[in-house]
């Protein structure tokens, strides 16, 4: 869905969660994630990075609604635990890093001042500073990195995922079981979608559908169909009979899909 459907959506009252990011470093212009958005009807996400927590955050609740939860700190305490300096020097260097990871080499003189302070008297070389960011942040070295969005709300949990594709799904949903013939002709949405291990759709992938139909039904605009940004919708209608109707759909590397639905005439 758009952005602004999830926005809508986390004001509905059952428990949702979704982040507006793949979370890969490809996907930001020079490598640098500045911010995640996360949408969600939870009272807190927690996020973590494969077993490591990265922050716990309170979703603000404004005017009865829930505003997006904006991240920008994806080094948690990973400097403090895995680096050689003191809480107050590895706080500093993060405090760094994650400007820089918003501004770039444009972050405020004040962050510009406290860098030149950690390399003077701190021993810290900018070549270090790249080599933690990229580790950290870039997850240069790492075989896989998992990031884990868990919402709490009251009793109930819910999770979002963002992680390498390891395989795709092709998934096919009708937006209904049965079609009614009445005084004009009814229709049935089908929705398409290529999706990862997750369940999250694959924005980039390109394909085609084919979909052909018989019995009593006749499908709406041409049989073959573009894939596009990993989801495709199409349309049938009935033909002014009642009966069965066989739907047909194939997209290469998939399983054939084929599903029977009842038209009735009224």
């Amino acid at each position: 869905p758009k952005t602004a459907a999830k926005a809508y959506m986390s004001q509905q009252k059952n428990i949702y969660l979704d982040v507006d990011s793949s979370m890969s470093m490809g996907d930001y212009p020079s490598s640098n994630m500045r911010q995640v958005v996360v949408f969600t009807n939870c009272d807190t996400v927690s996020l973590y990075k494969n077993d490591v927590l990265l922050g716990e955050y309170e979703v603000i609740k404004r005017y009865g609604f829930n505003e997006p939860l904006v991240i920008t700190d994806f080094f948690g305490n990973q400097i403090r635990e895995n680096e050689v300096y003191s809480e107050k020097i590895a706080d500093q260097i993060k405090d760094v890093l994650v400007t820089y990871s918003r501004y770039g080499m444009d972050m405020p003189l004040s962050k510009k001042l406290l860098m030149a302070k950690l390399m003077t008297f701190d021993k810290l070389t900018f070549e270090k500073a790249a080599s933690m960011y990229l580790k950290y942040v870039g997850n240069w070295g790492s075989e896989s990195v998992i990031y884990t969005f868990v919402g709490k709300r009251k009793d109930e949990v819910i999770e979002c995922k963002r992680c390498a594709v390891t395989h795709k799904k092709f998934n096919v949903n009708f937006d209904r079981e049965a079609l009614n013939e009445a005084n004009t002709y009814d229709v049935m949405a089908v929705t398409c979608e290529v999706t990862d291990q997750n369940d999250q759709i694959l924005v980039y992938f390109q394909s085609a559908v084919s979909v052909s139909i018989s019995g009593q039904a006749k499908l709406i605009g041409p049989s073959i169909i573009s894939l596009t940004g990993g989801s495709a919708v199409f349309y049938i209608r009935t033909n002014g009979k009642s009966g069965e109707a066989t739907i047909v759909i194939e997209s290469p590397g998939f399983e054939k899909v084929e599903k029977k639905i009842l038209i009735v005439k009224s």
